[in-house]
């Protein structure tokens, strides 16, 4: 497994195939005190070539933040292929839905994926920081997967 690399700032890598959800999530981090360079892909394939292309010259992202619904290869085999890939570093992931369906939520936590965090739109980058207070869903106790042995 590769090791993750610091840098500075941190690297979080946006994977979203709307270019206005882009734009105002870059936005919302250039108001917030937190300085971060945002990259960011349109797909699950660029999402995984991004990440085999990252090692010794090019750092890892200090966080993945994925859509679910993207075309052709969807969030949910993003996190398939990156759990299944030993290959890279256990990258946290914070998953992106507009879906109300728990078990989408069930899902992306099987997966791996670290929280899931619900939102219809990302409205302004003022109301970034209010979407990730009241949206972010955390795995209930009573669903954890069992591990594997």
């Amino acid at each position: 497994m590769k090791d993750l690399s610091p840098s500075q700032p941190p690297t979080i890598l946006l994977v979203e195939d709307n270019p206005g959800d882009v734009r105002l999530t870059q936005e919302a981090f250039e108001r917030s005190a937190f300085d971060a360079t945002i990259e960011s892909v349109t797909s699950g394939e660029e999402t995984l070539s991004y990440l085999d292309r990252c090692g010794d010259s090019r750092p890892y992202p200090q966080l993945l933040l994925l859509d679910l619904n993207l075309p052709k290869t969807d969030g949910f085999a993003v996190l398939e292929k990156l759990r299944e890939n030993g290959d890279h570093p256990r990258i946290p992931i914070l998953v992106l839905t507009s879906s109300n369906a728990d078990e989408d939520i069930l899902k992306s936590y099987e997966l791996s994926a670290n929280a899931v965090l619900r939102i219809r739109s990302l409205a302004s980058p003022k109301t970034f920081p209010r979407c990730w207070s009241r949206g972010v869903r955390f795995r209930p106790t009573r669903e954890f997967p069992r591990p594997v042995r």
